[in-house]
């Protein structure tokens, strides 16, 4: 299995990870515990080489360049990305609990039963995007909540794990679409909104490259990508949303701020909300 590792600080870590999930590594590893006192490390793994070679040449471009050390290297195929994937547990966003099957509350309890007092969300992790560990994750998750999408018509753009479009579910959406163009997302997305039941029943997953997509418009538009697509392609995010409807941005850093917003600039926004660098922002259209 081709190697991509990646020498960096820690201050880092999150913007790398956001970045290289764009090229559709297999697992990522942290090798810190391998590396002299205060150098931190990571292994990214890809399914062929050349899928590793367009990586590191993205990162060799990137505005990291200098901070990084980027080496390669062939490796046997030691089930990688399962064992960075059994390591994920259930993390808990406002009134909902994001879990893998191995960690869901109260043991072995089928998703709704647990008496948490919290919405379940149970994510089988793949190579799809959105397992909530992630901040922008998170973001998107929190303002689901707070917005309101009882009986609304949800998008979700990028769907990646299908995790959004599953909370929007659950939050009471009339009905949900989620859409990626990526064919591993599309069938992981399929398989967590099963792995849901009943309260996922309402989301349907179809694979469309969102940068033409003429999908429906939609009440509430959900658009965890990155600074660069929401820039490149804000017109055609924003013809997704209804007259009045809502727009949940994420993906992108504080140092992308001003250019996401002036791409947006002709929405109100709604809420402007931040963790560990990342933005998350409710526009309404």
């Amino acid at each position: 299995m081709p190697d991509l590792r990646v020498l960096r600080d820690d201050h880092l870590e999150g913007f790398l990870t956001a970045f290289l999930f764009d090229y559709s590594p297999t697992a990522m590893v942290d090798t810190s515990a391998t590396q002299p006192e205060g150098q931190r490390a990571w292994r990214v793994f890809f399914a062929t080489p050349e899928e590793r070679d367009i990586a590191r040449a993205a990162l060799a471009e990137s505005e990291w360049r200098d901070r990084v050390d980027v080496g390669i290297v062939d490796v046997e195929d030691e089930g990688w990305a399962e064992k960075s994937q059994a390591e994920l547990t259930a993390i808990e966003v406002g009134d909902m609990i994001v879990a893998p099957p191995w960690d869901l509350p109260q043991g072995d309890a089928p998703p709704g039963d647990a008496d948490t007092g919290r919405m379940l969300i149970v994510i089988e992790p793949s190579m799809g995007f959105g397992t909530g560990h992630h901040q922008t994750t998170r973001l998107c998750l929190r303002a689901l909540q707070d917005v309101g999408v009882q009986g609304k018509r949800v998008l979700d753009l990028g769907t990646g794990s299908g995790v959004l479009a599953i909370a929007a579910a659950k939050l009471g959406a009339a009905s949900v679409l989620g859409v990626d163009d990526d064919p591993d997302a599309v069938d992981a997305a399929r398989k967590n909104v099963t792995l849901n039941g009943a309260d996922a029943a309402s989301v349907r997953i179809e694979r469309a490259d969102i940068k033409t997509s003429e999908a429906e418009t939609a009440d509430v538009v959900v658009a965890n990508l990155t600074g660069a697509l929401l820039v490149r392609f804000a017109e055609g995010v924003m013809r997704h949303a209804a007259p009045g409807g809502l727009l949940i941005l994420s993906g992108f850093t504080e140092d992308e701020r001003f250019s996401v917003g002036h791409a947006f600039r002709d929405l109100e926004i709604v809420r402007d909300d931040r963790e560990d660098g990342w933005i998350g922002l409710t526009l309404r259209r």
